[in-house]
């Protein structure tokens, strides 16, 4: 016989653990605290963004009505303008925000009407920070170089879709901003390191 469990219980235990990622980022202190208005617009824009290229990509659902297109400009643009209004701070860096990598997981299949206050702000904070963190100009060019990096390896088995702009473009940006050792719990960026030393 399965023991029937409360949905309360379930809720509490939920909010026990939200509160426990609060205390893991506590080191951060105050530091990166994002506007709370500013960190749930980009949650909730990150969001809608993320059902309409659903939509966009999937053949029983697509495509995008004219005012669905519209809105995802729309929504686009205004995930540009709150990012650019949050400066993350030198102490962010990739444990960080592998930690809000880890509490944005865990609540995406979580309805907003099934999650707490605490829940409901905690998220708003990782994804917030997420954003604010992939704008710096490092890891813009990071994921730049990794971008020409893979159409290099690729031009290496086709022959084609490489150019001297682009080893130009990928020889600045590895100088400049050079790739740090690759995450141990990334396997993409691990093939990546693979591929390259072919």
């Amino acid at each position: 016989m399965v023991p029937f469990v409360h949905a309360r219980a379930q809720r509490d235990r939920r909010a026990d653990e939200a509160e426990a990622q609060v205390e893991r980022l506590g080191a951060l202190g105050d530091e990166f605290m994002v506007d709370p208005e500013l960190a749930a617009r980009l949650r909730d824009d990150t969001k809608r963004r993320y059902e309409l290229v659903y939509k966009e990509g999937c053949k029983t659902m697509g495509p995008l009505t004219p005012s669905e297109i519209e809105e995802k400009a729309i929504v686009e643009a205004r995930m540009m303008e709150t990012t650019a209004a949050i400066e993350c701070p030198i102490g962010y860096g990739r444990e960080e925000a592998k930690t809000d990598q880890e509490i944005v997981k865990r609540f995406a299949r979580v309805p907003k009407s099934r999650m707490t206050k605490l829940e409901l702000a905690l998220e708003a904070q990782s994804i917030a920070r997420l954003a604010a963190y992939d704008n710096t100009p490092a890891i813009r060019a990071h994921s730049r170089i990794i971008g020409l990096q893979l159409r290099q390896g690729a031009a290496k088995f086709t022959g084609k879709g490489w150019t001297s702009a682009d080893q130009e473009e990928l020889d600045r940006l590895e100088a400049l901003y050079p790739l740090p050792p690759p995450d141990p719990d990334n396997s993409i960026l691990q093939l990546i390191g693979a591929w390259r030393r072919r």
